[in-house]
């Protein structure tokens, strides 16, 4: 049996619509077709989702992506305050050489 590429395209938009949904905090309930998303199959559909996630490791890959952006956050800003420092540096050595 044969699934149509316009088919196939249809059903992965489904899918993540069902993904955001299960992995959002909104309150809004998205319509696929005219199932509403969260509806019964929609729900354990989002649970084997989860699951699958889990099994294969990609729930600790978000988790270590999540961590790498906050230590990229605070090494930009450490960074910045290290030019901070520099600068004013600079301008004490400069007073000096005046003197």
């Amino acid at each position: 049996m044969a699934v149509s590429m316009k088919t196939s395209a249809k059903l992965q938009q489904n899918v993540f619509k069902i993904y955001r949904y299960a992995h959002s905090n909104a309150n809004v309930t998205p319509i696929v077709g005219s199932v509403p998303v969260n509806s019964k199959a929609a729900v354990k559909l989002a649970a084997w989702m989860r699951f699958y996630e889990n099994f294969i490791g990609l729930t600790d890959v978000k988790n270590a992506q999540d961590r790498v952006l906050q230590a990229e956050k605070k090494f930009l800003e450490n960074q910045e305050l290290r030019r901070e420092r520099q600068f004013q540096i600079q301008q004490v050595r400069d007073r000096k050489s005046v003197v």
